[in-house]
Order: structure tokens, then sequence, then C-alpha cells
């Protein structure tokens, strides 16, 4: 069975004035024995190709902060790694998206499979999706991204739209088209 981590943003701190500030530390853990680990990112930029290809300077912030953590990841830092010629599958997760990536054995991601919650939708995908819509509200926007280091990076919108009672859910590629 192959090794699952789970990596999560979790640390949080309140203020004496109520506020909250976030502070990310990426912990792993594995499944199987439950012993946590703190992950380390690696001293070298070996994911470029990665973020080339998946960042968007109009998406929101929780997914370019969780997707730079997941091309900045060390497997070896984490005694889980064997140093195993198949894939090293790790799992980064926060409140507003996960991503499951599958690294190659020098580190190198090989593919991901990433699913973000409530993303403001980029101002040309929007005016694309209400010059369709154009009575329609927008009511929420999740966001998914496909990366595989041998094929064309997928983007896709979940859209939800409302119009009085009616609600609809549609699907929008990084183009704005409906799919």
């Amino acid at each position: 069975m192959k090794t699952l981590l789970v990596v999560f943003a979790v640390s949080v701190s309140i203020n004496f004035g109520f506020s909250q500030n976030v502070n990310t530390e990426l912990m792993a853990f594995n499944t199987d024995e439950l012993s946590v680990t703190k992950a380390k990112p690696s001293p070298t930029i070996l994911n470029s190709d990665y973020l080339d290809k998946v960042l968007d300077n109009s998406m929101a912030i929780h997914v370019s902060t969780l997707e730079k953590q997941v091309s900045q990841f060390d497997i070896t830092s984490v005694s889980q790694y064997k140093g195993d010629p198949k894939p090293f599958q790790t799992i980064f997760k926060t409140n507003k998206g996960a991503v499951k990536v599958s690294y190659d054995t020098t580190g190198k991601i090989i593919s991901t499979i990433e699913k973000y919650k409530n993303v403001k939708l980029p101002n040309a995908v929007r005016d694309k999706v209400f010059k369709t819509y154009s009575e329609w509200t927008l009511l929420n926007v999740d966001y998914q991204v496909y990366y595989n280091t041998n094929k064309k990076v997928k983007k896709i919108y979940l859209v939800k739209i409302g119009k009085g009672k009616q609600k609809k859910k549609i699907k929008v590629n990084s183009d704005g088209d409906i799919l």
C-alpha cells in the first residue's frame, strides 16, 4: 500500500484584540502510523515548470499559496520517504482547498489534482459567463486544476448561479468557455 501523507496548514493564533493571524506551517503525518512530521520546504527550485503552468496572477491568494507550498515541498524531509522508484504521494490540505500530489524520486512533481473552495472568478471568465447568463447572479465558485507533466493543464471553474428560485451549476474553463 502506498504511503499517504496528509499535510495541513493549521496553525492559527488569536491576538489580544480578538483579531486573527493565520500562520501557515506544513505538518505531515503518515496515516498508517499516525506519526506527525514537520514538513520542510526544499532549498532548490525543482518545480518551476509546475508553477509556470498552474499559477495565475488573478487567482485567490489561498490557491497560489498552496500551489507554492506544493512546489517547494522537500520529500526527503519526511521519514516516510524511502527513496522507492514508485511515485511518492502526498495530500496538502487547508480549510479552503486540497492538493493531491505525486512526486518522482527526485522530488519533481509528476501530477496534481487540486480542488479549492470559494474562489473569485477571474474578470475575463466572469464577463463571458454573464454574457450568456446576464439575468443570473453569481452564488459560488469552486476551482479545480489537473496537472500532469505529459499533458496540458486543465483549469475548471465550477460556478453556481441563481435567478430567483432557480439555481444552476455550470462548468467553465479558464478561457471562459462553458463546458
